[in-house]
Order: C-alpha cells, then structure tokens, then sequence
C-alpha cells in the first residue's frame, strides 16, 4: 500500500497550465497487459454531478437482492482506500486489497518504458478493481466515473446500461468552461450498444446526450420518476415508476428528498440491465437493508451530530 501512496495523483493536475492533454492510453495498455479483465464482465456505468455514490450502492444492493454477485468501483473513499473496491458492498480486506494492488505493481514497469510515466493513482485502483472482478468471477460490474465520463480511466468498459444522475456546474474549470462541455464529457460514457438512463431534464443538455449513439434511452419523468414521495418513520416512503410499471410504498431507509430520484435511477438502471420489471419483493428487501455512509448520516443524538458529503 506504500508502493500506491507514492504514486501521482494526476487526476488533481486536470486543469492546469502543465497538465498533459487527456487519454485513456496508459489505462487501456494496463489493461492489456492483465489480460483485459474489464472486458469479462458486463458493467453498469454512472457519472452525473451528484447521487453518482447512492446510486451505485443502490444498485448494487438491487441486483445482489437477485442472488448475482456484484462488485463496485467507486471514489473518493469515506474512511479507508479499500472503500473504493467492494463486492457486495463490502470493501476488500486488507490481504485482498495489497494482493490486488501488487497485481498492478507487477506490470507497472512495462507501462512506464510505453508510456514514459507510470499509472496514476486512480488508475492503478481502477485497474486493481477490474482484475480482482474477474479473478473472484463476479457476475457485474457497478462503476463510478471519477470526473466527467470520456476520458476518464473507467471509461475503458463498454457498458451494457450507463447511467447519468444530472449535469451541475463541478469541474467547469478542467471539463468546462460550459454545462453543454460537461454533459458532452459524461456523454462519453455512452455507446452504441448502452441502455441510458438520463437523469438529467435540461432540454438543451437532454439533447446533447440524447445526440450520442445508443441502443435505447430512458428519460426521468417521461420513462422513470419517483410518482410519490412522503416523509416516514426513519426514512422516506416513494413509488417508483419505470417503463416497466410501478413499484409502490418502497421504503427507504435514508435521509433526504434527493434520495427518492437516485432510488428511481437505480430502479430504472437495474430494470434495463435485466429486461425485465424486478419482483417487487426484490426491490423491498434489496432498499430495506440499505445504507449511505456520509450522505445525511446520522451518527449520533443528543446533541445530533450529521455526516454529509454533500458539495
């Protein structure tokens, strides 16, 4: 884990003056030389301003409700660097993470005679989670874009489902300067064979993603929304419409009215990826068990004091 502290973190330098001009190049030869782990496995990919962490960890706990086996990429990482790589929502244990990190440090040194530099620091965990997928065989994939979408070092999958939360005005200074910019970067994740789930309402951003090659899109409000929203005892009650029909009184054990529209992204997400309405039962217990460290948590009373990663 030291050998991976003391690496780059370019993705900081994005932006300024001595920045190098973007590329997916040092990931894709990663990825070549692990053997294209990424490609085993189908994917759900999600950028989007805000809601990219609870989305994911709802669909996550979505399609594990189903039996699959899930793994998951997120950033940045809440308490410990083993958060970004997690199957089932539980992150990688210690033995598990050094092993998958040491995997990439292997390889490391043909990057740097190919490239002249060595992997950054995103990089080198995004690689480390596609190849410990497929070595433990995971049946999906469920990916956080770290920044914008086209060339960003997840962007190496090509997705069966992508979703994308919203467009807000985060990094107009490295993949601005306009919102039109930002939503032709997250549009980068999509193509020609994704579902898109787009959760962006803006008609002149909608158009831009809606511009880009795919299989099929899907449109908050008109294809999914959440119909209802009421306050409840420890969370929110909602009913959840997608193509496929709607899901009523589904319990969610979170705080925030913003939580219900990553609930129907994820529903609406989980459904493409399938083909098929989830039994109600699915979705029940899948949210029922659901939790969002740093995202309105409460962690204790009286006094009340509240964790939010909120920006």
């Amino acid at each position: 884990m030291q050998w991976l502290q003391g690496h780059y973190n370019l993705e900081k330098n994005l932006g300024s003056d001595e920045a190098a001009p973007p590329s997916l190049d040092r990931m894709t030869l990663l990825m070549e030389l692990l053997g294209n782990p990424h490609r085993d496995i189908p994917a759900i990919h999600i950028t989007g301003t805000n809601g990219k962490g609870s989305t994911s960890r709802m669909l996550v706990e979505l399609i594990g409700a189903t039996g699959l086996d899930v793994g998951s990429y997120t950033s940045p990482h809440i308490d410990r660097v083993n958060d970004r790589i997690m199957i089932a929502n539980q992150p990688l244990d210690d033995e598990s993470m050094t092993r998958a990190i040491s995997e990439i440090a292997e390889v490391e040194q043909w990057v740097i005679e190919a490239t002249g530099e060595p992997p950054s620091y995103f990089e080198i965990l995004c690689a480390a989670a596609y190849n410990w997928f497929a070595a433990t065989a995971v049946d999906v994939n469920v990916i956080e874009v770290g920044m914008g979408g086209r060339w960003d070092a997840t962007n190496v999958i090509d997705a069966q489902v992508a979703v994308i939360t919203n467009i807000g005005s985060d990094h107009l200074e490295i993949i601005g300067p306009t919102l039109a910019d930002i939503a032709q970067e997250k549009a980068g994740i999509i193509s020609k064979d994704t579902h898109v789930i787009c959760g962006e309402t803006s008609p002149d951003l909608v158009e831009i993603i809606a511009t880009t090659e795919f299989r099929e899109i899907w449109h908050r409000h008109s294809d999914f929304d959440a119909s209802e929203d009421r306050l409840a005892v420890g969370g929110r009650l909602v009913d959840l419409k997608t193509p496929y029909g709607v899901h009523e009184e589904i319990f969610l054990p979170v705080n925030g009215a913003h939580q219900s529209e990553n609930a129907s992204a994820a529903v609406a997400a989980a459904e493409a990826f399938f083909g098929r309405k989830l039994d109600a039962e699915v979705i029940t217990e899948a949210l029922a068990h659901l939790t969002l460290p740093a995202r309105f948590e409460i962690v204790q009373r009286q006094p009340t004091i509240i964790i939010d990663g909120a920006h």
